[in-house]
């Protein structure tokens, strides 16, 4: 063959730059060839193997494997992705329950040469629309704790811990009975991705939504979770550990309180977050949290930390980096965002072992300008002490702060602070501040030790102080400040020493350097006023528009030309007030003034303004002023010279207790003392005139007249409100009053004006002439002497004795009031209130001895009374004789005797408050009329009638209800005339009565009322009294009466008469021998065969009735004799003719045969027989219709033992 030649002129082309090698050509085409190869054996290696023929070793493998039932779909081996086997269908769980796990598709990683070979070797599963139920019980197992716990017998089981798991588009039920209470819990819309099933290292990767469905509204909670955890051996939740990427929304930790209850830190906490964060560590143990939290609203109760009050905050955004172990939490990074906030914290928050520990805090704070009043909604509140928490909750205001590196060191509640703070026109209002802030702007600088105030200004803009210096933290707050401002507003300075300077306002030039300490702060420098004021607490009305100098040096302050308006009124002061604000202040002062408003002024002197003995010596002289007056005053420690004109003043003097009204004149202060040319003034409603001399060291020429008006001028006498001097008129007084210590006292009092004058209630002393008092006025007690007298109109009684603090509150009497000779009783009684009421006739004349005593006064007195005679009491009581003693309005007597009638008596005891008297009395007596008694006390004894009180009663004789009586006794309570006598007991009748007896005498006919009970008394005497039925019946009758009635006279009183009781009679007799007399032998045949059964003797007679307006009513009284036996009913008038209305029945009941037939052949044969009474029961013609009757009538029987008298 020829070798070709190239053509002429021809060039061949370049090789190609990047022309691949020959040898690398050709391994590329094997490798494609050889892995087009593969793909297409595995693409039709599922034509070669059945899926279908795997179902039986893959149920078992995962039969084996899981301890539970495995049912899978129609199976096809899948080789595109992954190499396995996928079926339409799995269902787990055991043969005759329900199912655990369902899914609608599945697939089942295989390893690919085992698969060649035919055997089953799982790598992964892979569940599509998996529908899960996890179920723990009450002990603690999960349904799935046995898992391949129970192998199959056969081959080694699949390992579960090497086999990833995946879930796409699932939905997990999770029931927790194991905590209380217990869970439920959907998650829908699984994709999870586990690596392998190993639960010491779980590789875990999450999206889901997470539904708690046991709330009452249910909340759904996006979650993502990437990462590893480590499941606790024992199930314990708190145990949980590992490390997790976690993103969430709406995440709400109060769902998942059953698994923190028993985490301090989280126990607590509730809220609405968003999370996006990394966590690593064990939920029990130690946590640590980095990332971003936003919350909605964050309520964290944590106590330890936050004490009693939970952290409340809303609309904040967390970037952290924070660790948290048990009860300690540290802070790397925390930032916080949100409305008004925008902060940087670090440090830890630690709560130490012991009982009741207080958290420890190491905590730095950076913020930018926020505003505090914003941002307090925000604040945990519960992690300060109470004192500043409480000033937080209170304060209002505007403006802003910044924290600079502000450090917190310490337990909670003692906390101490360094750092700074910054404040940008800071508006301060606070119920503890007298006066608020109205702007603040500067810094302060925290130290240990103290405050470093830099450029700190106080006060609008304008009106400014500036503050530059520092303040002691400890616990005296020493101060060492400098403090100035033109125009500067004075009312932040309110504040100082702990508000006790009072409330300052206005403006003034400042140029004052502060030390001492907070609360006793002491000023240098100078202040010029301009429109100051000042507002202490006590002070009547405020001290305005002050303009002038001050100058404050270390002991003395010294004021110029100060100008100030005070109440209504303008005064001028001057002058220098040494060791001011010291208990030893020197004032050294002028004052004056047109119209000084006293009120105001007094508030001002007599406060702590002017401690020293000015102040002490203003208020021992002076306890009120008020009016206005024109000053012109000096003060040089002590003593105070000048004048004083007085236009319509108020004088309160220490040592008075009724202030001097509506004063004019002029008073001159001296350095000798005080003159008073010509005073006029009112007292208590009296005017006086006062004109003299009172020297510094007490000497006093004192002179006076005027009226002393009543009943007003009382109050002069006697304390406030203790008054027991009753007066009324005019009375003309003038008197003097002279010396040092002891004064000497005269006065002279017309009483001839006096329409009424009463004291101690007991003395009734108009009219009267006149009182002159003589003696000595000391401090302490005016002492009257022998020539102290009070005329009378008929007697002149000498006073002596002494009237202690007079004019004073504390004020007390103690006078001797002594007749010259002995008085008339008719004359005393006039004077004496007691006596008077009772109505003296005559009586052995006494003389007067009296006292007063005490505040009141209250009068004391002994009277020996001989041979009284008082007419108009009780019908008449003569010789009252003994001793009685008035006590205030008490009036009492150890033994009084008396004649009463034909009766001799003795009482003793005691009358209280004439005008509402009030008796306590033990009366005896020899014998007493009780009938007439009454009938005097209806006839109008008025003093009987008014009197209350209680006492005992002691009457050896006496009538009662025309009965006499003998040895009565009782207890008697007056009551205005109701009367009542219990625990009474008496001999009358040949008996004894006893009960209680009631009268009401107010009415012009009396009430009575009883409830008595007569035993063994003499029948005959009580139908004599009563029934006028005397003589015609005997025995011993038993009586019990409840009666009411009214009436003045006996008979009355048995008409009115109304009640119920029972009677008994035993043993009695009829005079006209039988009950019914000559009854039956007036009516022939029949009473005339029977009249010899009756004997007048009789064994029994009883019964109950009823009283109605005097006539007794009885349904079955009993008559009982040996013979006859008679059962009455009816009624009878106890008053008139005694008239009856009765009907009774009878048999006969011992009689001989042949009397017996000669009674039954005359009558027919009946042994029962009836009549009727109809008319006065004594007559014969009131028996009627005697006839037999064949009704057998009640038989009562006798007694058992009784015996009737033949």
């Amino acid at each position: 063959m020829t070798e070709a030649v190239p053509a002429p002129d021809k060039k061949s082309p370049p090789p190609s730059r990047f022309a691949v090698p020959v040898w690398m050509q050709r391994t590329l085409v094997g490798t494609a060839v050889v892995a087009a190869t593969g793909v297409a054996a595995l693409a039709v290696l599922p034509l070669f193997i059945d899926g279908e023929s795997f179902r039986k070793p893959l149920q078992q493998v995962l039969t084996r494997s899981t301890g539970r039932e495995v049912l899978l779909g129609r199976l096809e081996l899948s080789t595109f992705g992954a190499i396995g086997l996928r079926t339409d269908e799995l269902r787990l769980g055991t043969s005759d329950g329900p199912a655990d796990l369902e899914a609608r598709g599945a697939f089942v990683e295989l390893a690919l040469w085992p698969l060649l070979t035919r055997r089953l070797q799982v790598q992964a599963i892979e569940l599509e629309g998996a529908e899960l139920s996890l179920k723990r019980y009450r002990d603690g197992r999960w349904n799935f704790s046995d898992f391949a716990l129970r192998p199959v017998a056969g081959e080694q089981p699949l390992d579960l811990a090497q086999v990833g798991l995946r879930l796409l588009d699932s939905t997990v039920s999770i029931d927790d009975e194991a905590v209380q209470p217990p869970q439920r819990f959907a998650v829908t819309g699984l994709s999870l991705n586990i690596k392998k099933l190993d639960r010491r290292d779980l590789p875990i990767n999450l999206q889901a939504k997470v539904t708690n469905s046991l709330r009452d509204k249910p909340v759904t909670a996006a979650l993502t979770l990437d990462g590893n955890l480590v499941l606790p051996e024992d199930g314990d939740w708190q145990k949980l550990s590992g490390k997790l990427r976690i993103l969430a929304a709406k995440f709400r930790p109060r769902y998942l309180s059953a698994y923190t209850q028993q985490i301090p830190s989280l126990a607590g906490l509730t809220g609405v977050f968003d999370l996006n964060f990394d966590w690593q560590g064990q939920l029990g143990g130690q946590s640590r949290l980095a990332g971003t939290v936003g919350t909605r609203l964050l309520h964290w109760d944590w106590p330890a930390v936050f004490a009693t009050t939970p952290w409340v905050v809303r609309r904040v955004n967390v970037q952290t980096a924070l660790t948290i172990d048990g009860d300690s939490v540290r802070a790397d990074q925390l930032h916080l965002t949100g409305e008004n906030l925008d902060a940087n914290l670090s440090g830890n928050i630690v709560r130490p072992a012991g009982p009741d520990p207080k958290p420890q805090l190491d905590v730095a704070v950076r913020s930018g300008f926020i505003d505090p009043y914003a941002l307090r909604a925000n604040l945990p509140l519960g992690l300060f002490s109470a004192d500043l928490r409480n000033w937080l909750v209170q304060s209002k205001g505007a403006g802003r702060l910044r924290f600079a590196d502000l450090r917190l060191r310490g337990a909670i509640d003692k906390l101490s602070t360094e750092g700074s703070l910054e404040f940008q026109n800071l508006k301060l209002i606070n119920p503890r501040l007298r006066s608020p802030i109205d702007v603040l702007g500067g810094k302060v600088d925290f130290t240990e030790s103290a405050l470093q105030l830099v450029a700190l200004r106080v006060g609008p803009a304008g009106a400014e102080t500036t503050l530059n210096g520092t303040v002691n933290r400890t616990t005296d707050g020493l101060l060492s400040l400098k403090a100035t401002g033109a125009n500067a507003d004075l009312s932040a300075f309110s504040n100082l020493a702990s508000g006790r300077l009072g409330t300052l306002g206005g403006r003034a030039n400042l140029d004052l350097t502060i030390d001492g300490t907070l609360d006793a702060p002491k000023l240098q420098g100078r202040a010029e006023l301009l429109g100051a004021s000042l507002q202490r607490d006590g002070w009547a009305q405020p001290l305005k528009n002050a303009r002038g100098s001050l100058v404050f040096e270390p002991d003395k302050l010294t004021i110029t030309g100060l100008q100030a308006d005070l109440g209504d009124s303008s005064l001028n002061v001057e002058g220098v007030l040494n060791r001011y604000g010291t208990d030893s202040a020197d004032p050294q002062i002028a004052i004056t003034s047109d119209g000084l408003a006293l009120k105001a002024a007094y508030s001002l002197l007599a406060s702590d303004l002017f401690e020293g003995d000015f102040r002490r010596a203003f208020r021992s002289t002076f306890s009120s002023l008020a009016g206005t007056a024109a000053v012109d005053l000096k003060l040089a420690g002590s003593t105070t010279t000048g004048k004083l004109d007085l236009r319509g003043a108020t004088i309160g003097l220490a040592d008075l207790r009724t202030p001097l009204e509506n004063a004019v004149g002029s008073v001159v202060l001296s350095e000798r003392g005080t003159t008073i040319p010509q005073l006029r003034v009112s007292a208590a409603g009296s005017p006086l005139n006062l004109k003299g001399f009172v020297s510094r060291y007490g000497d006093m020429q004192l002179t006076g007249d005027g009226t002393l008006n009543f009943p007003a001028a009382v109050a002069l006498l006697t304390p406030k409100g203790q008054g027991n001097i009753r007066a009324s008129g005019s009375a003309p007084v003038s008197f003097s009053l002279g010396g040092s210590e002891a004064r000497s006292l005269s006065a002279t009092v017309d009483l001839s004006g006096l329409s009424d004058f009463v004291v101690g209630g007991t003395l009734a002393l108009a009219p009267a002439r006149r009182l002159t008092l003589s003696g000595t006025l000391s401090p302490s007690a005016l002492a009257l002497d022998s020539n102290s007298r009070l005329e009378l109109e008929d007697i002149a009684l000498a006073i002596s004795g002494t009237i202690a603090n007079v004019g004073r509150a504390s004020q007390r009497y103690n006078l001797r009031l002594r007749s010259d000779s002995a008085v008339e009783l008719t004359t005393l009684s006039r004077y004496v209130t007691p006596l008077g009421n009772l109505g003296i006739a005559s009586g052995t004349p006494s003389p007067l001895e009296a006292q007063l005593v005490g505040s009141a006064p209250e009068v004391e007195s002994t009277l020996q009374l001989s041979n009284v005679n008082l007419p108009g009491l009780l019908g008449g009581i003569a010789d009252l004789s003994g001793p009685v003693s008035l006590s205030g309005n008490r009036v009492s007597t150890t033994g009084l005797t008396f004649r009463l009638g034909e009766s001799n008596g003795r009482v003793s005891g005691s009358l209280s408050n004439p005008q509402d008297p009030a008796l306590n009395f033990d009366l005896r007596l020899d014998r007493l009329n009780i009938d007439n008694l009454l009938t005097s006390a209806l006839a109008g004894e008025n003093n009987l009638k008014n009197l209350h009180g209680q006492g005992s009663l002691r009457i050896d004789a006496g009538v009662l209800s025309r009965l006499n009586f003998t040895d009565l006794s009782a207890q008697a309570r007056l009551d205005r005339g109701i009367w009542n006598l219990s625990g009474l007991t008496v001999s009358l009748a040949e008996g004894r009565m006893s009960g209680s007896l009631g009268t009401n005498v107010r009415n012009a006919v009396p009430l009575f009322n009883g409830d008595i009970a007569l035993r063994g008394t003499d029948v005959n005497q009580l139908a004599t009294v009563f029934l006028g039925f005397g003589n015609q019946i005997a025995g011993s009758a038993d009586l019990s009466i409840n009666f009411q009635s009214q009436g003045s006279t006996p008979e009355a009183f048995v008409e009115g008469l109304s009640g119920s009781g029972s009677l008994l009679i035993q043993n009695g007799r009829l005079s006209t021998a039988d009950l019914l007399g000559p009854l039956f032998g007036s009516t022939g045949n029949l009473a005339g065969s029977v009249r010899g059964f009756n004997t007048g003797r009789f064994d029994r007679f009883e019964g109950a009735f009823r009283i109605e307006r005097g006539t007794a009513t009885g349904d079955n009284f009993s008559y009982l004799t040996p013979n006859v036996q008679l059962r009455l009913g009816g009624n009878l008038q106890l008053t008139g003719d005694r008239s009856a209305a009765l009907k009774g029945t009878g048999e006969f009941v011992r009689a001989s045969a042949a009397l017996l037939g000669q009674i039954r052949k005359a009558s027919g044969g009946p042994e029962f027989f009836s009549f009727e009474v109809n008319g006065p029961i004594a007559q014969a013609a009131s028996l009627r219709e005697l006839r037999w009757v064949e009704a057998t009538p009640a038989t009562p029987s006798l007694p058992t033992g009784s015996t009737s008298t033949p």
